[in-house]
C-alpha cells in the first residue's frame, strides 16, 4: 500500500512567486516549487504544480482501471482521467 498524503491537493500561490501543493484537509504543505527565475517560466512553474497536485487522484485513477474487469467502471475512470487531465493543462 501506497504511503502518500492522502486527500484532495491544490495548488496555493502560482505567478511571480514560489508555488505550494498542500493538502486540502489540513493545508499541510506537500512541497514548494521554486520561483520561476525569467518571466517565461512562470507558466512552466504554475504547470509543474497543477500536475504535483494532481498526483494523488490520478494514482486513484489508475488503480480503479488496473483493478477493475467491469466495462462501465472502466469507461468512468477514463472519462475521470479525461476531465483530469484538463484540469492538469490549465484548461
Amino acid at each position: 500500500m501506497s504511503k502518500f498524503t492522502k486527500g484532495t491537493w491544490s495548488v496555493w500561490g502560482t505567478g511571480d512567486f514560489s508555488s505550494c501543493v498542500r493538502t486540502n484537509k489540513d493545508r499541510r504543505d506537500i512541497c514548494e516549487i521554486n520561483p520561476p527565475k525569467k518571466i517565461e517560466e512562470t507558466e512552466e512553474v504554475d504547470a509543474n504544480a497543477r500536475l504535483i497536485a494532481a498526483a494523488p487522484e490520478m494514482y486513484e485513477l489508475l488503480k480503479t482501471l488496473m483493478m477493475t474487469d467491469n466495462l462501465d467502471e472502466a469507461n468512468m475512470a477514463c472519462s475521470q482521467i479525461d476531465k483530469l487531465l484538463k484540469k492538469v493543462d490549465g484548461e
